[in-house]
């Protein structure tokens, strides 16, 4: 073999390999923090392959730190966003509609609802982060530090289930949320419940 060859083959090896260690170990040898992430911008591809290309690191990390399904994050952030277009995610780091609690950083802003039967639009105060990474992380500390979700954290491996039991317990006013997500992780993920 000609030197060309072997270092050709040296470099497929050593790809291979970073490649099987995954995206944390690779951001180490990078010396990149999850936190350098910059906010979401659209890519001009469709938002859909933008908007996970750019959020599967942070979704991987935040779901296995707190326990939550990564692909119900992808999904659920995607529906909550717009796939990254709305305001609340751009200019202020919050992925999932998340309301502000007393203390907590906020805006209000104009929403809509579903109420008796019908969507209004109403005021309320969102909180906010100083980074996209902090904001995907006060996202999963709201399931943690809300009782009512303890049943969708018992199903870490299972977005199909975290759906159902989330909105169970009202995290969502829109009757079709749980078939929207469920249809977006059959669709877009490739996920099929098991």
């Amino acid at each position: 073999m000609n030197e060309v060859v072997k270092k050709q083959i040296l470099l497929f090896f050593i790809f291979t390999f970073l490649a099987l260690l995954g995206w944390r170990i690779i951001f180490a040898l990078m010396n990149i923090s999850i936190d350098d992430i910059k906010p979401f911008k659209y890519l001009g591809k469709t938002p859909k392959s933008d908007w996970y290309n750019w959020l599967s690191p942070m979704a991987k990390k935040v779901g296995d730190e707190y326990g939550i399904p990564w692909q119900a994050i992808m999904v659920q952030t995607a529906l909550e966003t717009g796939w990254g277009k709305s305001s609340l995610l751009r200019k202020y780091n919050n992925f999932g509609g998340i309301k502000s609690t007393k203390g907590q950083n906020s805006i209000e802003l104009k929403t809509k609802e579903f109420v008796n039967g019908q969507w209004i639009e109403i005021k309320d105060g969102f909180a906010t982060w100083e980074t996209p990474y902090k904001g995907l992380v006060g996202y999963a500390q709201f399931f943690h530090k809300n009782k009512r979700y303890k049943n969708a954290l018992k199903y870490p491996n299972d977005p199909y289930q975290f759906i159902v039991e989330i909105k169970k317990v009202g995290y969502a006013t829109d009757p079709d949320y749980v078939s929207k997500l469920h249809r977006m992780l059959e669709n877009d993920l490739k996920i099929n419940r098991a």
